[in-house]
């Protein structure tokens, strides 16, 4: 998906920028099929990748070993994390393992959506995981949505599979965390409350929008910086960078 390719754009160059090393050491922590590192060592930089599943092809991406990262004690410069920690159910555990393998004064960056975000990415519609307290409703949206031809992942399967499977999902896999907990999980873990690049992520894809980017000028201004972070919040989540104290 082009929007998948622009996030990996993103953070290879957020990831780069974070520090000032010629050759920095990076770890793509929940790597998935390894597509940031491919697009990484096309331009000769030192990265890795863990997952809970390992990709064959790739003799740079590990298996996590029950929770835990496969390298020494600060082995990396930089740690991303794109679109993962939605998908995991104790990140505090995840947290720990970072900082432990994140050199002294490196960078992690995280992007991924909590529970205020309003639309729901691995679905493909606004507000779903705000309705699972109300089943019975959930299911009836989910039914009129794909009906209406609306939602992601529906080739094959019937109104009542994918409403099933979108349940399964939503149960299964995809955890919302709420906005409080993981300012105060940061703390604990690095010491201090992360920095939000989320309007700094705007600023980015509209300068990579053919359509948007003759607006690149004005969405620099400080004073869209709060409109641009909430749009960012609301559409896909939290953008996240920390620096491991020295």
């Amino acid at each position: 998906m082009a929007e998948s390719t622009l996030n990996y754009d993103y953070v290879l160059q957020r990831a780069l920028s974070a520090t000032s090393k010629s050759d920095p050491r990076i770890l793509d922590y929940g790597c998935g099929q390894g597509q940031l590192i491919a697009l990484t060592l096309r331009h000769n930089v030192d990265i890795w990748g863990v997952d809970v599943f390992g990709a064959d092809t790739s003799d740079c991406i590990f298996w996590l070993q029950n929770g835990r990262i496969p390298f020494d004690d600060e082995s990396f410069d930089v740690v991303v994390s794109n679109q993962v920690f939605e998908h995991i159910a104790d990140p505090p555990v995840a947290l720990n393992e970072i900082e432990r393998v994140l050199k002294s004064k490196g960078t992690f960056l995280a992007l991924f959506p909590d529970d205020t975000v309003w639309f729901e990415g691995h679905v493909g519609l606004y507000f779903v995981h705000w309705l699972l307290p109300y089943p019975r409703f959930l299911r009836l949206y989910l039914t009129v949505c794909h009906k209406l031809g609306f939602g992601y992942f529906r080739s094959g399967k019937s109104t009542t599979e994918w409403v099933d499977w979108v349940f399964w999902l939503m149960r299964t896999d995809v955890f919302y965390h709420s906005k409080s907990d993981v300012q105060r999980w940061w703390q604990e873990t690095f010491g201090q409350r992360p920095e939000s690049l989320a309007s700094d992520w705007m600023q980015f894809r509209i300068a990579a929008s053919p359509r948007l980017r003759i607006f690149s000028n004005l969405a620099s201004r400080k004073w869209l910086a709060g409109p641009l972070g909430f749009i960012c919040r609301v559409r896909a989540g939290l953008v996240l960078k920390i620096k491991k104290e020295g």
